[in-house]
């Protein structure tokens, strides 16, 4: 066999050994890279986890802020709502004091109606109620048929639940025999008090007892 056959050789060995040093390198490179993509992951993670809790601590802190707040605004009491509270209330006050204090003078004519004789009439009237929580005071002039009549009105007057009392004067015989006096009535003031007129009102539309079995009498049995 030639020797030159046998010398040669189809094996390439610098490149084999080439191929292993590259090998290696790549080996060493994608490590490195695995590594910083790691690390890189890793830190990302531990930044997501504390953004996480200081956001989390931020909004246990803004929730504490609002209930002290609220907490607050719901002691302090709404100044324009106190201040149409009382405003109402004064006006109110004033409503109540009117109507009150109010005088009624058109009472004093219906007593007058009530207890005035038939043959007696009156011919000039006086009134004053300027005082408070007193008898309103009524001056009459009149004149009366006789004497007995007279005297018949003044028991009437005097005998009244209303009038406190009745003082005649000035009694004396006119030219046409008529007999000419003065009178002056002392009125419970309760009489002439406008609120009186209401709760009168009050109490004739509010059913009694006797209207209400008497309603019931008329009900048919089924």
């Amino acid at each position: 066999m030639n020797p030159q056959f046998q010398q040669a050789s189809f094996i390439p060995k610098r490149p084999l050994a080439r191929s292993g040093q590259s090998r290696r390198r790549f080996s060493k490179h994608g490590t490195g890279a695995l590594h910083v993509i790691g690390l890189t992951l890793f830190f990302i993670a531990v930044a997501g986890t504390i953004g996480v809790f200081a956001y989390d601590r931020y909004l246990k802190n803004h929730i504490t802020n609002l209930e002290q707040e609220l907490e607050v605004a719901t002691q302090i009491p709404d100044i324009a709502f106190v201040e149409e509270v009382k405003l109402f209330d004064i006006r109110l006050r004033t409503a109540n004091e009117l109507v009150t204090n109010h005088i009624a003078a058109s009472e004093v004519l219906r007593l007058l109606q009530e207890v005035t004789l038939h043959r007696v009439q009156f011919t000039n009237m006086k009134f004053d109620a300027t005082k408070k929580d007193a008898d309103a005071v009524v001056s009459l002039e009149g004149v009366a048929s006789t004497f007995a009549t007279l005297s018949l009105q003044a028991d009437e007057m005097k005998m009244h639940k209303d009038i406190n009392e009745a003082t005649f004067s000035n009694v004396k015989l006119t030219e046409d025999g008529n007999v000419s006096f003065s009178v002056k009535l002392a009125i419970d003031p309760e009489v002439i008090r406008y609120r009186r007129l209401f709760e009168e009102e009050a109490e004739t539309t509010q059913p009694t007892d006797t209207d209400t079995s008497a309603s019931a009498d008329n009900v048919n049995p089924l």
